[in-house]
This record gives structure tokens, sequence and C-alpha cells, in this order.
């Protein structure tokens, strides 16, 4: 059962991993809208209203990075998991950890699983089970 006060606005390039993503969190029973760039996402989430927003580092177009520093100044209490594989030099948790710098309230390290992401809502505050 999913629940209509739990929305989950997903942002990744990957349509495979974004069901994947998808899967996990409809699991826990919240409503999730894949975007596959940040600028379509930024477009459509003052109408979704989403109690969180997951977004891969690096996306085509502005990015993650650029992204997630401009969804914090249009709306600063909206909370964001930031993931990662890492890129280039950089692993994925030196990654996540300057990720934080800009605005994300937390991240995860690509791949990650149920237990991962039930941490990462845990510390968020948000619900990991279905009630």
């Amino acid at each position: 059962m999913v629940l209509k006060n739990r929305k989950t606005v997903i942002i990744e390039d990957d349509p495979v991993f974004s069901e994947v993503v998808a899967a996990l969190f409809e699991h826990r029973g919240y409503q999730t809208f894949a975007f596959f760039n940040m600028e379509d996402a930024i477009n459509g989430i003052p109408h979704l209203k989403p109690i969180l927003v997951i977004a891969d580092v690096f996306l085509p177009g502005i990015g993650g990075v650029e992204g997630i520093r401009l969804l914090k100044s249009k709306w600063p209490d909206q909370k964001i998991l930031a993931m990662s594989g890492g890129w280039g030099g950089m692993s994925a948790g030196e990654t996540l950890k300057a990720i934080k710098t800009i605005g994300a309230d937390g991240g995860l390290i690509k791949p990650f699983g149920s237990e991962d992401l039930d941490a990462a809502m845990e510390m968020l505050g948000l619900p990991t089970k279905l009630k």
C-alpha cells in the first residue's frame, strides 16, 4: 500500500537504478516520482510537495551538485539525500561528504540496500516502515 502523504522524488539518470530506488521506497509505503535530470525535477517539485528528494550527484544538465544547491535555496526545509558511486579521483564517500556542504541532509553510497536506506531515512526522521 502506498500512502499519498509520503511522496518521494527520485532524480537519477539511470532508469534501471531509478526503478530499484523506487521499489525500495514503495515497499516502505512511499509514492515515488522519477525524474532523469535536475531541471525537470525542479519544475515538478513545487506541484508534488515531496517529503524527501533523493538525487544522484552526477547528472546531465546542471547536475546534482548545482541542482541540490538550487533546491536548498528555493526550498530550504526540503529534505535531500544525495547518492553517488564516486567520480573521477573522488571516492563515493568523499563525494557525499563534499555534497553535504552545499545542502544535502544525508547521503548514500551507490549501490545501496534496504538497511543503508533505512539508516539514512531514520537519520532524517522519516518513517521506514509501512504503518
